[in-house]
């Protein structure tokens, strides 16, 4: 599947209300996914359970960490909402229900 897709695009990513232009990298990791990030402000770390993708630069202290993790889940879609959904009420004060969404 990666030889269909072009190794660098132009997109135009939504931030904070303003449009912005910006050149993406495709990235193909050992856990046998595909995806587009901006190599300049973004850098891949592979785990043994799951991947990250965080900021090269880090934020100064006072905001809050920035990542994406990316793991392959072998139980089913509803088992790993409820898990997910367990482990956010351990660790945040405010938890929304799960719920179904419109848009993102």
């Amino acid at each position: 599947m990666k030889d269909w897709l072009v190794p660098e695009k132009e997109v135009t990513t939504e931030l904070e209300g303003q449009s912005e232009q910006g050149m993406v990298q495709l990235q193909k990791s050992n856990e046998e996914y595909i995806i587009y990030f901006d190599e300049s402000r973004y850098k891949l770390l592979e785990g043994e359970e799951k991947d990250q993708i965080v900021l090269k630069e880090p934020l100064p202290d006072e905001y809050p960490k920035v990542l994406m993790e990316i793991q392959t889940m072998t139980t089913s879609l509803e088992d790993t909402i409820e898990t997910l959904y367990e482990e956010a009420i351990i660790s945040y004060e405010e938890v929304s229900p799960i719920s179904d969404i419109e848009e993102p």
